[in-house]
């Protein structure tokens, strides 16, 4: 079991530590969010919400609840699908429309989500989207998404992507566990559903979105610098869910993507007054960080094949 190298490492920092650092950045991101929306037709929902939560955040200063603050860690995810697609949609007939309906829809905030009533489904749905999009980015060959084929492309649509790779099919199935505990079920779920009776050989990648793993309901990291939000997360991802999917790995499973999007809470200033706790007051900048890892099984039946597809993630998942 290995880690991707340089997934975490100083020349990714800085791509994935996503922050807004003035009033001009911020009517940016605002305007980026409204962009993507229009782009899908979006006018309500969860997307064309957050717009208005983001701008309360940053110009009224009685409004600082968890909505406001967790909204605009969750509008990143929407700006990101926007940019990895906008481009490509057209490779894939009836995709917008997929995407605008898992944007739109589902509770304001992951802390709603509700997998009995299927209320987390427009975001697991979006998580294969992403995973999708920064594929293509990478100049993978996807030929299958969510059941859509590319245009003029013939193939088995088992899973949640499909990519080709030296004339081989390659299947990703996608999960996010909401807790630790079910973490072990998702992963061997989506074994299963690669490595089904009718294709008994078929080669696969898992990818596992541990945000809910990593930051409970209604909580934020609070540090003092986005970097040092960004590698406490990258550590947890390596420390504590590396080592539980490694050990799931079976041999025709090359590797899984670990991935994560947290908000967080940085110190920007410190007061030398006191609180009544002996605290000094601070001032802090809400940030949204999003590590990601791919974990190589090093019993792949195939080393030389998980070698060369993970040196090419690198430059596009991870």
């Amino acid at each position: 079991m290995r880690k991707i190298p340089a997934v975490t490492g100083k020349n990714k920092m800085d791509e994935n530590i996503q922050t807004i650092k003035s009033i001009r950045h911020y009517s940016e991101h605002i305007m980026r969010v409204e962009r993507a929306c229009s782009w899908l037709g979006i006018e309500r929902g969860r997307a064309a919400q957050y717009s208005s939560y983001i701008r309360e955040l940053y110009e009224k200063e009685d409004k600082r609840s968890h909505n406001h603050v967790l909204s605009l860690n969750e509008s990143y995810e929407i700006v990101e699908i926007y940019d990895l697609w906008e481009s490509h949609v057209n490779r894939f007939p009836g995709i917008k429309e997929k995407i605008k309906r898992c944007l739109e829809k589902g509770p304001l905030l992951r802390e709603g989500e509700n997998p009995d009533s299927s209320t987390n489904r427009p975001r697991n749905d979006a998580f294969v989207f992403l995973i999708a999009g920064k594929l293509i980015r990478g100049n993978m060959n996807v030929i299958a998404i969510d059941g859509l084929l590319a245009r003029g492309v013939s193939c088995h649509i088992d899973a949640d992507i499909t990519f080709e790779w030296n004339g081989e099919y390659i299947d990703i199935q996608c999960k996010r566990p909401q807790n630790t505990n079910s973490l072990e079920k998702r992963v061997k779920q989506a074994t299963g559903q690669i490595n089904t009776t009718k294709r008994p050989s078929q080669k696969g990648i898992i990818a596992v979105d541990c945000s809910a793993l990593i930051r409970p309901p209604g909580r934020l990291l609070e540090r003092n610098s986005a970097e040092i939000a960004l590698q406490d997360v990258a550590d947890i991802l390596q420390e504590s869910i590396m080592p539980i999917v490694g050990k799931l790995f079976k041999p025709h499973i090359m590797l899984t993507l670990l991935f994560a999007r947290v908000p967080a809470m940085t110190i920007i200033d410190e007061s030398p007054i006191l609180t009544i706790s002996g605290e000094p007051f601070r001032t802090y900048r809400p940030e949204s960080v999003s590590p990601s890892l791919g974990v190589i099984n090093d019993n792949f039946i195939d080393p030389n094949l998980v070698d060369s597809i993970s040196e090419r993630l690198k430059s596009s998942v991870v």
